[in-house]
C-alpha cells in the first residue's frame, strides 16, 4: 500500500482512464446506480470483496477519503495507525489516497469497509471505469462504463436501489 497526495491521486486516476469525483464530473461514466448500503460490517466487507472480484477485476485499487475533517480522534487514530504500520508519515489530509496492488486486495477490502462506516470515500478500480462511493455507510453509489458490471452485484446482495426523484445520481 502507498499513500497518495491529492496531486498523485489525480494523476493516477487520469492515467488509468478513470473519472475523478464522478458526482461533480462534467462527464461521469455512463452507467450509475445508487442503493442503500449493507447495514452490518460483515455484509459491507463481503460486498466490497465481491465488488473487487466481480466488478473491478484484477488491477490496482485506489481508495480516496473525501471528508477527513472534521473527524473524531478515534478516526484520526485509525488512519495514523494504518499509515504507521506501512511506513507512512503524512496525515490523511496531506495524502488522502491509499493505492493497493491486486495482491493487496484483502487490505483494500478491510480499509474501505472500515472507512465506509464513518467517512465518505471513493474506491476506484484501474479497469472498466469502475468506481464505488460510500456516503458514510448509508448509501453506496457505483459508476462504470458498462451496465452489465453494476446491476448483478446489487441484485445478488438484494440491495435496494434508490430511484426517487432528486435522490438518484446522474
Amino acid at each position: 500500500m502507498r499513500c497518495f497526495t491529492k496531486d498523485e491521486v489525480s494523476k493516477w486516476i487520469s492515467e488509468v482512464g478513470q473519472v475523478e469525483d464522478p458526482h461533480d464530473a462534467a462527464s461521469p461514466p455512463e452507467f450509475a446506480v445508487q442503493f442503500y448500503a449493507p447495514q452490518k460490517y460483515s455484509a459491507i466487507e463481503c460486498f466490497v470483496r465481491c465488488f473487487l472480484r466481480e466488478v473491478a477485476g484484477d488491477g490496482e485499487v485506489l481508495i480516496v477519503v473525501t471528508d477527513s475533517e472534521p473527524s473524531e480522534e478515534s478516526q484520526r487514530y485509525i488512519h495514523e495507525t494504518i499509515r504507521l504500520t506501512t511506513g507512512g508519515k503524512r496525515s490523511v489530509q496531506e495524502a488522502p489516497g491509499y493505492l493497493f496492488s491486486n495482491l493487496e486486495a484483502e487490505r483494500a477490502v478491510a480499509l474501505f469497509s472500515l472507512m465506509s462506516c464513518f467517512m465518505k470515500c471513493y474506491l476506484y478500480g484501474s479497469q472498466h471505469q469502475v468506481t464505488l462511493y460510500s456516503w458514510e455507510g448509508e448509501i453506496f453509489d457505483m459508476w462504470t462504463c458498462s451496465e452489465d458490471r453494476l446491476k448483478p452485484l446489487a441484485k445478488n446482495f438484494e440491495l435496494e436501489e434508490i430511484k426517487e426523484p432528486g435522490e438518484f445520481i446522474r
